[in-house]
């Protein structure tokens, strides 16, 4: 379901125990732009169904003790995980007075987001979170990569950018021949594209979001 031409922003979440930190840009962005937010939270239920083979094991964490591995309280933490990530979300949208709701996606969460991004939507894809004591400046502050002949892609650039405020990272310029492999080479944090560019090479784009602590925003129109 879409908002028609007003729009939504989408926020592609692959952890639901990941920090805040895209939930926050995700909300900030709906609250500029009066939209609603639909966050769309990839669950690992395949954890559950492989735990349901026999020959699979677990080591416990404490005595290091080899053990058949429990798929039922697996689904339950993950169903926890869930639920927490979704009162973060209702917590965090309150403040900032934006309606927003959660999906639970299993299976390809890069595909489903896609499908799910309608003309006028902005959709937030987020990559694996680095580890706490690696954790590197917040999204916003880092440097943003825009292709250079977009100018719907740079304007919402540098609405990110103004979001940041003080200590904001400057915008970089890409050759959109190049942006996926150019982002990464240039260590860029947050990454704008149009959905053409996005449809363009999936595949590129998937092993972006591998990065740690990468971000990709994608325009609808």
């Amino acid at each position: 379901m879409t908002d028609g031409r007003r729009g939504r922003v989408l926020v592609a979440v692959p952890d639901p125990q990941a920090p805040d930190e895209l939930l926050e840009l995700g909300v900030a962005l709906a609250s500029r732009r009066e939209r609603r937010l639909l966050a769309l939270v990839r669950e690992a239920s395949e954890l559950a169904i492989v735990g349901e083979l026999p020959f699979v094991n677990e080591i416990d964490r404490w005595s290091g003790a080899l053990r058949p591995f429990d798929s039922a309280a697996a689904a339950r933490a993950m169903n926890r995980a869930l639920q927490d990530c979704e009162r973060r979300l209702s917590g965090l949208a309150a403040e900032r007075r934006v309606e927003a709701a959660m999906e639970v996606i299993r299976g390809r969460l890069l595909s489903a987001a896609l499908a799910a991004l309608a003309v006028s939507d902005v959709l937030l894809l987020g990559g694996p979170a680095l580890p706490g004591y690696a954790r590197p400046a917040r999204l916003v502050r880092r440097r943003i990569g825009v292709p250079a002949d977009d100018p719907v892609s740079f304007e919402l650039a540098r609405e990110i950018a103004d979001a940041a405020g003080e200590g904001a990272s400057s915008l970089v310029r890409l050759s959109a021949g190049e942006l996926l492999a150019l982002a990464a080479g240039e260590d860029i944090g947050l990454l704008v594209l149009s959905r053409a560019q996005a449809d363009a090479d999936t595949g590129a784009l998937q092993r972006y979001l591998c990065l740690p602590g990468r971000c990709v925003v994608v325009t609808g129109d």
